[in-house]
């Protein structure tokens, strides 16, 4: 009998040290999964602050590879003027008299001769060649100087492309002796009626004033480290888009819970449990705007002309609202890490 009882209270003993080793396993497994938890949020969180960084500096980087593209076109836009002008002028007021007081145009001008205004503009682009490491010039297809008709497969695809848009630029790229250089085309056209009364008179009838008599050919040195320029010249957004979808769905999965991704190649997703403290989620909600704040910002980044007043306050803009992205989200980690 007393062996009985002995056996039943050791029984019992053992049922309660059960009991409770249960209870102590499933309180620290629960711990241990919490904390799981709660570290796979901190480190989201964390790489949130880090994105906010990165997507500002991959936009910058593209706003200012594509305004230093830009400023080249800005460049030969303006040279480009410049040679009409002056074309115009000697046309005016040198060409226009002379001829009248009978003196003859010529390709090869001697001293009983002028050149003609296409000639004219070929010496002062020969000069020019000598003082600076850009190279422009004027061809055609048919031109009057047999020496300046089309010379790279360029030329004729920068011609259908200006008779399709007359004020556009056609932009390529080559590389000389050792740098890449960027080759811009403008249309050659008949502004004044001299110009056309001239061509009329080598090349026939069919040509009015305003139409495209060959093309404008600008190379322009763009750099000594050709990859480097190239990828330059070939700048885009894909980085900054990868980041913003990466912080946008970790930012959804900590709002309402959900998949987001685990590594900044968007090749693993994991899952997060939403945030249920109120005052994480209005913070997450301060979050949202401000990122739809710096997402407009980033849009706004068009490649201007470099130095102006609008793409210093592009950049002021991504600069700022990235700032102020980053400090919100700092501050959602540190209220999340004091209720973890």
């Amino acid at each position: 009998m007393q062996n009985a009882q002995i056996e039943r209270k050791t029984f019992i003993t053992l049922a309660v040290i059960a009991i409770v080793l249960i209870i102590a396993s499933s309180i620290i497994f629960s711990a241990l999964k919490k904390a799981q938890g709660d570290a796979q949020i901190i480190n989201a969180l964390g790489r949130q602050r880090m994105l906010t960084q990165a997507m500002a500096k991959s936009a910058l980087g593209y706003g200012m590879a594509k305004s230093e593209k830009e400023n080249a076109k800005q460049q030969v836009l303006r040279l480009d003027s410049f040679i009409t002008s002056m074309r115009a002028v000697f046309t005016d007021k040198v060409v226009r008299p002379a001829v009248a007081s009978g003196v003859k145009l010529s390709i090869s001008p001697d001293p009983g001769s002028l050149p003609f205004p296409a000639t004219f503009t070929r010496f002062v682009n020969e000069r020019f060649d000598k003082l600076s490491d850009a190279h422009v010039d004027i061809v055609a297809q048919t031109p009057i100087n047999p020496r300046k008709t089309f010379k790279y497969p360029s030329d004729s695809a920068a011609l259908a492309y200006l008779q399709a848009q007359p004020e556009g630029v056609y932009m390529s790229t080559f590389v000389r002796d050792g740098r890449l250089y960027q080759r811009f085309y403008t249309a050659d056209r008949a502004t004044l009626d001299a110009c056309v009364s001239c061509h009329v008179k080598y090349q026939g009838p069919g040509i009015k004033p305003g139409d495209i008599l060959g093309v404008r050919r600008f190379d322009i040195p763009f750099a000594r480290e050709i990859a480097l320029g190239q990828e330059i010249l070939n700048a885009n957004l894909d980085e900054y888009r990868q980041d913003e979808k990466i912080f946008s769905m970790t930012l959804q999965a900590v709002k309402s819970g959900g998949q987001y991704p685990l590594d900044l190649k968007l090749r693993k997703m994991g899952f997060l449990e939403k945030i249920t403290d109120r005052q994480a989620q209005e913070k997450i909600n301060e979050i949202e705007q401000q990122f739809a704040a710096f997402t407009r910002a980033v849009e706004q980044l068009s490649p201007g002309e470099v130095g102006s007043s609008g793409q210093r306050q592009a950049m002021k803009s991504v600069v700022s609202e990235s700032n102020q992205l980053r400090k919100l989200s700092n501050d959602l980690v540190s209220i999340y890490t004091g209720i973890a």
